[in-house]
């Protein structure tokens, strides 16, 4: 049975990530923090590369703090 919904597009591009609230999403973004921490020392974590690990964009990391 075809959604009335469906596009000819589906399928194509890069996938939606799951709504998530900024409480839900903080820890895994502290998380990620921490691995690039780990990673690339103190002088390696930027917003952009935290938001990079945690597959976020930057808008959605500062939103959870």
């Amino acid at each position: 049975m075809n959604s009335p919904h469906a596009s000819s597009t589906e399928g194509q591009g890069r996938p939606r990530a799951a709504h998530l609230g900024p409480e839900a999403r903080r820890p895994l973004v502290l998380d990620a923090a921490l691995q690039v921490w780990n990673d690339l020392g103190a002088a390696g974590v930027t917003m952009a590369a935290v938001a990079e690990q945690a597959q976020v964009s930057k808008p959605v990391l500062y939103e959870c703090f």
